[in-house]
């Protein structure tokens, strides 16, 4: 431009070379100066979770016994999403969005988005217990349980994100005992 030295500090000449040169509004003259940029989403959730389970003991003989459990539990989530878009949107024309933008479909001055999703699961569990005295004992247990799903607190493009529930399944045993008043054991699990 033929220009040497500081650029003149004057916001006029600022936004004619971010408007006319670049094409955006994202370069800022002196008057911006201390100014913060703040860019956020907003969540809110709701999560309701309930179960019912039953659980028994069963005394085969005198040394061993046999536990069983059931559990059924239901996960509610409703989730939303409201961006607002940057402070500077009403003080400066031509503002774009850096961080959450329409581009990367954020709901960018569009009012909240929202979802809602339901997970449930009948999970159970089977114990077999050996008393070798009235001071040890050991066990083997297979238990199955779920963990529901959720949403991404930062990204609501569609389908809206969400994690789906997750299975598991968990395989342990234990040798257990009570020696000089003091209990001690061992005890080795896998969890898939």
């Amino acid at each position: 431009m033929g220009l040497t030295g500081p650029l003149p500090q004057v916001d006029d000449y600022y936004d004619a070379i971010a408007y006319n040169v670049l094409g955006t509004g994202m370069l800022f003259g002196p008057s911006f100066a201390g100014r913060n940029w703040v860019e956020r989403v907003e969540n809110e959730g709701d999560f309701t979770n309930w179960g019912v389970y039953f659980d028994m003991d069963y005394a085969l003989t005198d040394s061993i016994n046999i536990l069983a459990g059931l559990r059924y539990s239901t996960d509610e989530k409703s989730f939303s999403w409201l961006t607002p878009g940057t402070n500077y949107r009403d003080i400066r024309p031509g503002m774009e969005e850096v961080i959450f933008s329409t581009a990367d479909d954020y709901n960018v001055g569009q009012g909240v988005r929202e979802a809602r999703e339901e997970w449930s699961a009948t999970t159970g569990r089977l114990v077999g217990q050996y008393h070798f005295s009235e001071t040890a004992m050991a066990f083997l247990s297979y238990s199955t349980g779920y963990k529901s799903g959720g949403f991404d607190s930062s990204t609501c493009s569609p389908p809206i994100r969400r994690s789906s529930r997750r299975k598991w399944t968990i395989s342990s045993w234990a040798l257990r005992a009570i020696l000089w008043k003091t209990c001690c054991g061992y005890r080795s699990a896998t969890s898939t």
